[in-house]
């Protein structure tokens, strides 16, 4: 032996490493979401440096972020669940925006316009519109524990359509129940 690593182990390792780099998308199943938005002022200008704090209502962790110099905050890698989103700066007054819904792989948009007044007057928005999703096509899901059996049910067939799987009975069974 000459100490050089067989050529099957080298043939091996290219195949690994090229479907590994060809396949980016395999390492990429996440289970988060992010929100996004931009905070501004009643005449529609940019609020630069607006303290923004997301909170997720189950779990109570908040994330703390700033606007940048066009008014504009991201939150990426959020745990799905339900968040309050809520932003202040001096001489406006606080606004809060609760029940956001963040789900698989989804960036939810909050676009916030704060109201002049003193910082300890809050303004909590309710009848907002629902949400849109615009920041990216990518689509996720969570399946709870109701969805289960009729996944189970489900049989995938080579067309993409899905169809309720047949049970399997004998065909004497069969027979008898059909009163042959």
């Amino acid at each position: 032996m000459s100490g050089r690593v067989p050529e099957r182990a080298e043939l091996f390792l290219l195949v690994v490493s090229i479907a590994t780099l060809a396949c980016p998308n395999l390492l990429a199943q996440v289970d988060r979401g992010a929100i996004v938005g931009t905070i501004s002022d009643p005449s529609g200008a940019v609020v630069p440096e607006a303290s923004v704090t997301l909170t997720n209502t189950a779990t109570n962790q908040t994330v703390h972020i700033s606007t940048d110099a066009s008014g504009y905050y991201e939150a990426p890698l959020l745990r799905i669940g339900t968040y309050t989103v809520s932003t202040e700066k001096e001489g406006f007054r606080k606004m809060v925006r609760p029940d956001v819904e963040v789900g698989v792989n989804q960036v939810v948009r909050v676009d916030l316009a704060l109201q002049v007044g003193a910082t300890t007057q809050t303004v909590e928005v309710t009848g907002a519109p629902p949400l849109v999703q615009t920041e990216t096509s990518s689509l996720g899901t969570v399946e709870t524990a109701g969805r289960r059996p009729a996944l189970e049910r489900a049989e995938l067939h080579p067309t993409g359509l899905s169809r309720p799987r047949r049970e399997c009975r004998p065909a004497r069974l069969e027979r008898r129940r059909r009163g042959v």
